[in-house]
């Protein structure tokens, strides 16, 4: 029992003194000469949303930024100009081949709201 609250006084011991360093380092001169903190800008996933697979035809709304074709990581994209819905063939007439022999889908990005 005695080792066992020689631990327990340890252990809250350690845990004080980490508590007491982290005030301290956050509140000292140090931090306090930093300045206001800095936001950094967050990557932003992409959602790609499938508008048609291949030999069909994309049709995209407006705010659209980009349309991809291809499959499997591998694909071709193009930019939409001034975000304006509009239409594409999903086709390697168009696009040309990004993955031969393998099914292929059209994709669009939006812009956000």
């Amino acid at each position: 029992m005695i080792l066992k609250s020689g631990f327990l006084a340890v252990a809250l011991a350690s845990i004080m003194l980490i508590n007491t360093d982290l005030a301290s380092a956050q509140s000292g001169p140090a931090a306090s000469s930093k300045g206001p903190p800095t936001t950094e800008p967050v990557p932003v996933l992409v959602s790609w949303i499938k508008c048609s697979t291949e030999g069909g035809t994309c049709l995209y709304p407006a705010g659209t930024q980009n349309v991809r074709y291809g499959a499997n990581n591998k694909y071709f994209t193009k930019s939409i100009a001034n975000g304006a819905a509009g239409n594409i063939g999903c086709q390697n007439q168009v696009w040309s081949d990004p993955i031969p022999g393998i099914l292929k889908t059209c994709d669009y990005t939006m812009t956000k709201r």
